[in-house]
């Protein structure tokens, strides 16, 4: 059989892939580190193929994240107005395969952020994020490489999530917002290779944030990079890596929602960054239509972005957990 069966490959070995922290999460993650460009890690930067048979796959992800470390470029620094956060996403994803080669997805994410700071005490922004909607076409054995598949795709995320939480006397920072109030552009390209038990995958997508939003902020463009592999352990378990490079550029704020002394010009300082991550899980088939998957996400390189003479960071994780669950029907 040329390629792995169902049973027998890795729920994110199986999904679309694009983006995405991403927020910070890594992906999407920067903007301001709680960006609210985000798309789950697990369906989103990895190997982009499917070998599922069946027309539909439903998923729950979540990804966790508790943001209590203060940086500019690589370094921790003074955090004189004590800042941390919590982000959470919850992603519910409809895959749907009209054919062999087309996959179409749907992504409607529930998005928990809380911010604290010594001004403002806690402020929370819960509810409906942007929803989006990919579509991927699959070539196999492209080229004459055997076992090997290259998925080209293309997405759009709508402005579905609030911008005004939690309340326009008390409202929180753009990037901590549910919503980006803006439409965005995702292009997507991603190549898996087979070798028996290993499969080896990489794949990149591009950020493309097409408007500002109703008050003239402008989320920064992202780039994602990934490289990875996963080996089957046995008929149920397999267990993956993969390296995530992010490049997100600042964000643009030309009328001032944001604190003076975080802005130069229309460039917001404590936005965006570059980020390179190892992801390390395992994944489950507990059926051939059930899949369950555990990663647990660290920061190698970060460069976040700020003023160190001015003390201007963002915060960040020691690490960032993502659970998902995989039913095909």
């Amino acid at each position: 059989m040329p390629y792995p069966s169902l049973s027998s490959t890795p729920i994110l070995l199986r999904c679309l892939s694009f983006p995405l922290c991403l927020l910070a999460a890594p992906f999407a993650n920067a903007g301001g580190g709680c960006g609210s460009q985000h798309l789950p890690t697990l369906r989103t930067t990895l190997d982009g193929t499917s070998s599922s048979t069946s027309p539909f796959t439903l998923s729950l992800v979540t990804e966790f994240s508790d943001r209590d470390d203060y940086r500019e470029g690589d370094d921790t620094v003074t955090n004189p107005g004590q800042a941390r956060a919590i982000i959470q996403f919850t992603n519910v994803v409809l895959d749907y395969r009209p054919s062999k080669r087309w996959t179409l997805s749907l992504y409607l994410p529930y998005v928990r952020k809380v911010q604290n700071t010594r001004r403002f005490g806690e402020r929370e922004a819960t509810g409906l994020g942007d929803a989006s909607v990919f579509g991927r076409y699959q070539f196999n054995d492209l080229f004459g490489i055997s076992h090997s598949s290259l998925a080209v795709g293309l997405g759009v995320k709508f402005p579905t999530g609030d911008t005004d939480d939690p309340g326009p006397t008390n409202r929180l920072p753009p990037a901590f917002q549910t919503g980006s109030d803006a439409l965005d552009v995702l292009p997507t390209i991603n190549f898996s290779k087979n070798y028996g038990r290993v499969t080896f995958f990489t794949g990149a997508y591009y950020r493309l944030p097409t408007e500002s939003n109703d008050e003239g902020y402008r989320f920064g463009e992202e780039y994602n990079y990934n490289f990875g592999v996963s080996f089957t352990a046995g008929k149920r378990v397999s267990l993956f890596s993969h390296l995530n490079r992010v490049e997100v550029n600042r964000d643009e704020d030309p009328n001032g929602l944001a604190p003076g002394r975080v802005r130069e010009g229309d460039v917001v300082l404590n936005t965006g960054g570059d980020f390179t991550n190892l992801t390390l899980g395992v994944d489950v088939n507990a059926t051939k239509t059930l899949s369950f998957n555990l990663s647990v996400e660290y920061p190698l390189d970060e460069d976040w972005n700020g003023r160190r003479s001015t003390n201007v960071g963002q915060v960040a994780a020691d690490y960032t957990v993502e659970a998902g669950v995989s039913f095909d029907f």
